[in-house]
């Protein structure tokens, strides 16, 4: 049961630091409890959680890969014809 709450609560942290860097500023502390409560986390720990996402300082020494999306840098295409 704990393993789930703890990948309940990475996947979160992910996703907002994800769309954190994606636009460039904090969530709204208010929208981020309303999104975590409708993940059903308990009010309490919606607001705790809600406080440290919105914080600056925690972001300050985020690993890279979850900060910045995958995306693609080049694509290159082969076609291959062949005529019978």
């Amino acid at each position: 049961m704990n393993v789930n709450k703890f990948a309940a609560v990475r996947a979160v942290v992910r996703h907002v630091s994800r769309h954190r860097s994606a636009i460039k500023g904090p969530w709204n502390k208010s929208d981020l409890q309303a999104f975590l409560e409708s993940l059903r986390f308990s009010a309490d720990c919606a607001h705790e959680l809600s406080s440290l996402l919105c914080s600056d300082i925690i972001y300050e020494n985020m690993p890279k890969h979850l900060t910045v999306k995958p995306s693609i840098v080049s694509l290159k295409w082969k076609i291959d014809v062949s005529l019978r």
